[in-house]
């Protein structure tokens, strides 16, 4: 797998559309979720993630290419990527960042029932 592509969806589940309102949550079942300001800093944190570096993420973070909100924040999906691998391009509906836009990997966004 090529390092800075994005985790896969199953083709067995039915991933959201443009115009879906989802939940966001990381699959690992973690508190928080990350969201990337653009497509590139999302690559660059799955690859920092998958490296184990730290200190790539707090750069990012710091630099605000990425922020976190809470698992469970609601957000729309806008638009779909699909560069070096499948992502969101999402508008947080609740929580801080409200009306913030940021990308997020498809695995990361659950329809909303």
């Amino acid at each position: 797998m090529n390092p800075n592509q994005l985790p896969r969806t199953s083709t067995q589940v039915a991933r959201p559309k443009v115009g879906d309102k989802v939940t966001l949550q990381v699959p690992t079942g973690a508190r928080f979720v990350p969201v990337a300001r653009t497509y590139e800093d999302l690559l660059a944190f799955v690859q920092a993630a998958k490296a184990n570096d730290t200190y790539g993420i707090d750069e990012l973070v710091r630099q605000q290419g990425v922020f976190v909100v809470a698992s469970g924040t609601s957000a729309l999906i806008l638009t779909f990527e699909a560069n070096h691998g499948d992502a969101y391009r999402i508008r947080l509906t609740s929580g801080v960042h409200i009306n913030e836009i940021g990308f997020v990997p498809l695995t990361w966004a659950t329809v909303t029932a």
